[in-house]
């Protein structure tokens, strides 16, 4: 029996009507998420006339709602109804983006005020993003849950692929404005699916007279989690130092490939676009990957693509758009297939009641090394050039990968439930996860 309440659990996701209901509800927040992180940018522009200075700090600002957000949110997460904290991330996000439209009515829209709600935006994702991933195994069981995460990560490429296209042809239909309020509208329809077609979940309460400990003794019991696990910690440093590598190549490489190797606007757009379809191609094909051939061999194989990094560097004006095609799409399937089994495994791995915490701890490791690597990316790229800020992220994601490559639990598994903490083991020792969960 489920968490949710349900007695038994269909054979397919198809057929699960709750989760089917939350992934539309996600897929309806992942278009949102999209469409905010350009439309922002170009309402500041239109509405506000704002310069290059202004959009930096317009975007640092979800960066850095998402480094002071992440340790509380993983420790709020744990104390509440996860469903509760969604369709209130939810209703909080439709109504800061539906404000912004009605204060550039009134002739009232100020850069600090965007500034807001950019980190509004960052601060109650992130909330949502820990939430969300916390309830998915209560609500469909382990057996689905490789199914489960290939549908999220789907959904999660296809918004990243068509977002931005969509919010630059709705902005030039109806304006950046109206395009906010249609944004607003997918966190809505959101929080609708979620509140009235998936279960409540159980949740304990504390007794009324049982102390509380502070929210950062709390936070830190998830840091303990992931490095209680060897497996955990190993996966948890591939990603973190591979999503630093990511954000020094995002630094630099329109501008590498635009003003070094002259590709053109028009040939930049399909390069993105072929290449991005990487993720969404894995995302499809991860659960039957993970099944034939095993989540942990799909991690181990995921880290070992990490040199095709050093693709981009091999790259002329006449042959960029297709080896930087090869690159895109590979980085974003490695990336999304990667991303699916360590999903699987914490959840399966991680006592439910402390998820969030150790969601928490490895996004704000993510968050803090993606800043990292951006600024490293731009220091490098104006001292050095571009093409030596790419080649540092190639040694900084092979690095990143060893942690992977060389587990002895990695290297000797086939499937997710083979790994350390799958078989019904304690991430925490006995008295350690007592004391946390006592917490």
């Amino acid at each position: 029996m489920s968490d949710s309440g349900t007695t038994t659990t269909p054979a397919t996701l198809w057929r699960h009507r709750p989760f089917m209901a939350l992934w539309s509800g996600q897929t309806a927040s992942q278009i949102g998420s999209a469409l905010t992180v350009l439309v922002l940018p170009l309402l500041a522009i239109e509405e506000l006339g704002a310069g290059p200075q202004e959009l930096g700090i317009l975007r640092a600002m979800f960066a850095f709602a998402a480094i002071i957000a992440a340790a509380p949110s993983g420790v709020m997460v744990d104390r509440a109804r996860k469903r509760h904290v969604m369709v209130g991330c939810d209703l909080v996000l439709a109504a800061s983006l539906a404000s912004v439209p009605v204060m550039a009515h009134y002739g009232v829209l100020t850069m600090p005020y965007l500034y807001v709600v950019a980190f509004v935006n960052g601060v109650f994702g992130m909330i949502y993003g820990i939430a969300y991933h916390a309830y998915v195994p209560r609500l469909v069981g382990r057996a689905l849950l490789q199914d489960a995460n290939s549908k999220i990560a789907a959904t999660e490429s296809a918004a990243r692929i068509s977002g931005p296209a969509l919010g630059a042809a709705m902005a030039a239909w109806i304006g950046a404005a109206l395009t906010l309020v249609l944004d607003a509208f997918t966190y809505l329809f959101s929080a609708v699916l979620t509140w009235f077609f998936t279960p409540p979940e159980r949740h304990q309460k504390r007794a009324a007279d049982e102390p509380r400990p502070s929210m950062w003794v709390e936070a830190r019991d998830g840091v303990r989690v992931v490095f209680a696990n060897p497996t955990l910690t190993q996966t948890a440093l591939t990603t973190i130092g591979s999503m630093m590598a990511l954000a020094m190549v995002d630094a630099v490489l329109i501008y590498y490939m635009v003003s070094v190797l002259d590709v053109s606007k028009g040939v930049l757009g399909a390069v993105f676009a072929i290449g991005e379809a990487g993720g969404l191609i894995a995302a499809a094909l991860a659960s039957k990957l993970m099944t034939t051939y095993g989540g942990a061999r799909m991690m181990w194989i995921a880290a070992m693509m990490s040199p095709l990094a050093f693709l981009p560097l091999l790259a002329t004006p006449a042959t960029a758009p297709y080896l930087i095609t090869v690159y895109i799409f590979c980085t974003a399937a490695r990336f999304v297939t990667f991303d699916i089994a360590q999903y699987v495994y914490r959840q399966s791995a991680c006592p439910p009641e402390m998820f969030g915490r150790m969601t928490a701890s490895i996004r704000l490791g993510i968050a803090v090394s993606m800043v990292i690597g951006a600024l490293l990316g731009g220091f490098f790229g104006d001292l050095y050039g571009p093409k030596f800020s790419l080649g540092a992220a190639a040694v900084v994601v092979c690095v990143a990968s060893l942690p992977v490559l060389f587990s002895p639990q990695l290297r000797r598994a086939k499937h997710i439930d083979e790994l350390p903490g799958c078989d019904g083991e304690q991430t925490l020792g006995a008295a350690e996860r007592e004391d946390a969960v006592s917490r």
